[in-house]
C-alpha cells in the first residue's frame, strides 16, 4: 500500500529524483499535488497565458489507445512535463476539447466507472459570484433530468478544491456547423433527418418543462456512426422554475437563429420559441444562408421583428413548397401563428415522405456506418442506443461496416439517349432524387443482366417512394397554387369591376350634378323673363304707371 501511495504521488519518469516543492507534503489546509497542479493549470488557461515554472508545458494525452488506458485505470491519463496528473475528484484530466462563457470542457476519465466524459469546470473568477454558481449547477441539474438517446447525459456534479465541475456524457465526433462548413448545404433528405431528431428530443424536453433557448448547428453533435445527440443546456430554463438569474427584458441565446420574443426578454419564453429556432437552422441546412442578416445585432434583431425573409425555395429550387410552407409557419413572428408544441411539427415533417433513413453524407466516409433515424415511440423511450468510445460492450451493428455494392444501371437521358453506367447504391439512391430522374429506368449487379426496374430492389424502395411522396405533393401545392391563381384572377377581376362602377357612379354624380345646376339656372332665367315680360308690365298697368 505505502508503494502505490508513493507511485501516485510521484511525476512520470522522476524515479530517483527529489520530488518538486509543490509535490511535497504541506500542513493541512493547502493544496497540494493534483490539486494544486490543478488549479495553476486552469488558473493559466482562464488569464490566456502560459502556466508558472511549477507547471511548465502544456498538458498532453497519452498516445495509449483510449480503450487501453480504460483497461488500465492505474495507468496516467494525462501529464505534464515532470509534474503529477491532473485530477478533480474522481476524474482525470485528458486535454482541454474548449471553452465558454463560463468554463472549460477537458476530457477526462472517470476512475470509478472506467469510462470517458465530457468535465466541464467552472472559470475560478466565476466561482466568486454565487448567481455563476447556482447557473453552473442548475445546467447540471437539468442535464440529469433529462434521459433521452439523442440528448447528451448529465453523469455527476461537484466541488473539488473550489474547483466546481460537473460531468457529462462524452460525444465522439464533430458538430453540425463543422459539417455544414465543409458541406455548405445539406441534402432535404439529410436536412429533415437531423431535424427530426432534434424535434423529437425536444419534444421530450419539452414534456419535462425543459425549454432548450439556444438551438443552433453549433449545439448538435454527430457522431462517426451518425447519432445526433443535442448539447449544451448552458441557456437551457425549467418553465416551473423561477428564473431570477435572467434578468428581464435581456435576450439569451444565439441571434441569428433565436426568436423574436426571445430577443426582448429571454426570461417569458416557452417551447414555441425552441420551434423558432430549429425552423432558422433548418432554413440554413437547405438553403447554406440564415434567413435574417444585419451589420449589427441590432439590424439583425430589426429584420426578426419584421419577420421578412426569402423563401428557401428562391435560394434552393430542390426545396417543395409544401417544406417552405412548414419553414414559414415555424418561424412565424407571432408565436400562436406557429407550431404549438413538437408532436404537430413531427406530423407534417414525417408526412412529407422526403427524410432519409441515415445521413448520406457519412456512407462517403470510408469506415462509417451511418445509424438509422429510430423509430417514434409515444411516450419517447429513455432507452440508451449508443456505448461509450472506449467502451469494452459494442453493438453488432458498430461492428460491421455496409459494404459498398455495385450497380449497372440502364436509363434514358432527357433527350432521350439510353445510356449505361456503373454506380454505387449512394449514387444510384442520389440520381433518383435528380428531377429528370428516367422512373423506367433499370438495373442490375452483373453486367450482363438480367435488368430489372429498380423498384423491385429493396434497397432503393425508400428513395423510390421518397420520389413518388414528392412528386405527389408538388402535384398537390401546384393544383393549390392553380387554386389560388383563380381565386387571385377572380379578385383581380372584382376589383377592376369595382373600380368601372365607382368610376361609373362618379361620373354619374357629376352629371347628375350638372343636369340639376342645369335644370335650376333654366328655372332661374324662366322666372326671370316672367317677371320681366309679364309679371312687371301687368303690375305697372294697375297702377297706373304704365305708358
Amino acid at each position: 500500500m505505502s508503494e502505490e501511495k508513493e507511485a501516485k504521488t510521484k511525476p512520470a519518469g522522476s524515479e530517483g529524483k527529489p520530488a518538486p516543492k509543490e509535490a511535497q507534503a504541506t500542513p493541512a489546509g493547502q493544496q497540494t499535488g493534483d490539486a494544486h497542479l490543478l488549479m495553476e493549470t486552469l488558473a493559466a488557461e482562464e488569464a490566456g497565458k502560459k502556466p508558472s515554472s511549477a507547471v511548465s508545458g502544456e498538458t498532453v494525452a497519452v498516445t495509449q489507445p483510449l480503450a487501453e488506458k480504460a483497461a488500465t485505470p492505474s495507468a496516467p491519463i494525462a501529464q505534464t512535463a515532470g509534474q503529477a496528473v491532473v485530477q478533480l475528484g474522481d476524474f482525470r484530466l485528458v486535454r482541454k476539447l474548449g471553452a465558454g462563457g463560463m468554463g472549460a470542457v477537458y476530457l477526462a476519465h472517470q476512475i470509478s466507472l472506467d469510462r470517458p466524459v465530457a468535465l466541464k469546470v467552472l472559470f475560478k473568477h466565476l466561482a466568486s459570484n454565487q448567481n455563476f454558481i447556482e447557473r453552473f449547477y442548475r445546467e447540471a441539474r437539468i442535464l440529469a433530468r433529462l434521459d433521452h438517446p439523442h440528448i447528451v447525459r448529465g453523469y455527476s456534479v461537484g466541488c473539488e478544491k473550489g474547483w466546481h465541475y460537473y460531468a457529462m456524457e462524452y460525444i465522439e465526433g464533430g458538430s453540425l456547423q463543422s459539417w455544414l462548413k465543409k458541406l455548405r448545404k445539406l441534402s432535404i433528405g439529410d436536412a429533415l433527418y437531423i431535424t427530426i431528431v432534434c424535434a423529437e428530443a425536444l419534444g421530450y424536453a419539452h414534456e419535462n418543462n425543459i425549454v432548450h433557448r439556444d438551438i443552433k448547428p453549433d449545439n448538435i453533435l454527430i457522431t462517426p456512426k451518425g447519432v445526433i445527440k443535442l448539447a449544451d443546456m448552458g441557456l437551457a430554463k425549467a418553465l416551473d422554475e423561477d428564473l431570477s438569474l435572467t434578468q428581464s427584458g435581456v435576450g439569451a441565446g444565439t441571434p441569428y437563429y433565436m426568436a423574436p420574443e426571445q430577443a426582448r426578454d429571454a426570461k417569458h419564453v416557452d417551447r414555441r420559441s425552441d420551434i423558432y429556432s430549429l425552423g432558422c437552422m433548418l432554413y440554413t441546412l437547405i438553403t447554406g444562408e440564415v434567413p435574417f442578416k444585419g451589420n449589427t445585432t441590432l439590424d439583425l434583431l430589426r429584420a426578426k421583428e419584421e419577420g421578412k425573409f426569402p423563401p428557401a425555395r428562391r435560394l434552393n429550387p430542390d426545396v417543395p413548397e409544401k417544406l417552405d410552407l412548414i419553414i414559414d409557419k415555424m418561424m412565424a413572428k407571432n408565436p400562436e401563428h406557429r407550431y404549438q408544441t413538437c408532436a404537430e411539427l413531427l406530423v407534417d415533417l414525417r408526412n412529407l415522405g422526403l427524410a432519409h433513413d441515415r445521413l448520406s453524407f457519412l456512407e462517403h466516409k470510408p469506415g462509417t456506418t451511418a445509424a438509422p433515424m429510430r423509430q417514434p415511440t409515444s411516450p419517447p423511450t429513455p432507452a440508451r442506443t449508443q456505448s461509450l468510445p472506449g467502451s469494452s460492450e459494442r453493438s453488432p451493428a458498430s461492428t460491421q461496416a455496409e459494404a459498398v455494392e455495385w450497380w449497372y444501371v440502364q436509363y434514358r437521358t432527357p433527350d432521350g439517349k439510353l445510356v449505361e453506367r456503373k454506380l454505387t447504391t449512394a449514387q444510384v439512391r442520389d440520381l433518383i432524387r435528380d428531377p429528370d430522374f428516367d422512373v423506367k429506368a433499370q438495373a442490375s449487379k452483373n453486367k450482363k443482366g438480367p435488368f430489372r426496374s429498380l423498384a423491385s430492389y429493396q434497397e432503393f424502395e425508400a428513395a423510390l417512394r421518397s420520389c413518388y411522396l414528392k412528386a405527389k405533393a408538388d402535384r398537390k401545392v401546384s393544383k393549390l397554387k392553380k387554386f389560388y391563381e383563380s381565386i387571385d384572377d377572380e379578385q383581380r377581376r372584382y376589383e377592376r369591376h369595382r373600380w368601372f362602377r365607382n368610376l361609373f357612379y362618379s361620373i354619374g354624380g357629376w352629371v347628375m350634378l350638372l343636369v340639376t345646376l342645369a335644370v335650376a339656372a333654366a328655372v332661374a332665367y324662366g322666372a326671370f323673363i316672367f317677371i320681366r315680360d309679364y309679371a312687371l308690365p301687368w303690375v305697372l298697368a294697375k297702377l297706373g304707371l304704365g305708358e
